[in-house]
């Protein structure tokens, strides 16, 4: 994650790797809100859809290395965006297999409206000026006990309203 507020960029990068003794897999859905996201978009039941996709890919972890040291040499890079729905792990075979091939591919996560889920960190605590705007007087780097999760989940379309104009202006 670039950036810990919905401004910022959030991706997975895979990348070709050197085997390291220490081999951490992440997990393929790192989060059960992935799920809730999914079930949103698909227009299931929240519970329906976190039961199936807990016991079918609960701790499902892809053939990846966390943390992995970087192969030294010159690679091509590819940013890879998930579709309408999806979010940054969903294609992570595709992701992996470019990596594998010699490419370096960032998975970015939309944060508009366009992924089943997603999320960015927001301040626990927050100053509020004499207008009552929330302001941060804090560095861009906070540690992750000063931070709380949110989560933002698929804009459907409102009725009436048109998908171009909404998905064109991310």
């Amino acid at each position: 994650m670039d950036g810990h507020t919905i401004q910022g960029n959030f991706l997975r990068l895979y990348y070709p790797c050197e085997q390291s003794e220490k081999q951490q897999e992440p997990l393929w859905i790192p989060n059960r809100e992935y799920y809730y996201g999914l079930a949103d978009f698909l227009k299931r039941s929240r519970r329906f859809v976190d039961y199936i996709l807990s016991h079918l890919y609960g701790s499902y972890s892809i053939p990846a290395e966390w943390n992995a040291p970087f192969k030294t040499g010159r690679y091509p890079s590819v940013v890879f965006s998930h579709g309408l729905g999806a979010f940054r792990t969903l294609y992570s075979a595709i992701c992996i297999e470019l990596a594998s091939r010699g490419f370096v591919v960032a998975a970015v996560e939309h944060r508009d409206g366009s992924a089943s889920a997603t999320y960015y960190f927001e301040e626990k605590s927050k100053t509020v000026n004499e207008v009552g705007e929330s302001i941060s007087a804090s560095s861009p780097a906070l540690p992750l006990d000063q931070l709380q999760r949110k989560w933002l989940y698929y804009k459907p379309l409102e009725e009436g309203e048109q998908e171009f104009p909404l998905r064109n202006d991310q």
